[in-house]
């Protein structure tokens, strides 16, 4: 028996934090490992485009980009 594979097609549009999804892809783990992890490919509302692990964006870790969070805390600072 094969393990089922969940549809993730629904998340496609919907904003996470200041991040929009835009796709969702499978990725190795590693160089080395077969074990494959969904990434979700997000624009950011700077307009930055990167991947973040969907569990990670989903548990609401990466609510920013890189830039925005570095900005939010240097904002917060002053």
């Amino acid at each position: 028996m094969g393990r089922k594979h969940k549809d993730y097609a629904y998340l496609i549009g919907q904003t996470v934090g200041d991040r929009m999804i835009l796709d969702v892809i499978s990725k190795e783990e590693s160089a080395n490992s077969r074990r494959l992890r969904k990434f979700a490919v997000c624009q950011c509302k700077c307009g930055r485009i990167d991947e973040v692990q969907l569990n990670g964006l989903l548990k609401g870790r990466y609510k920013r980009c890189k830039v925005c969070a570095y900005s939010h805390i240097s904002a917060t600072k002053k």
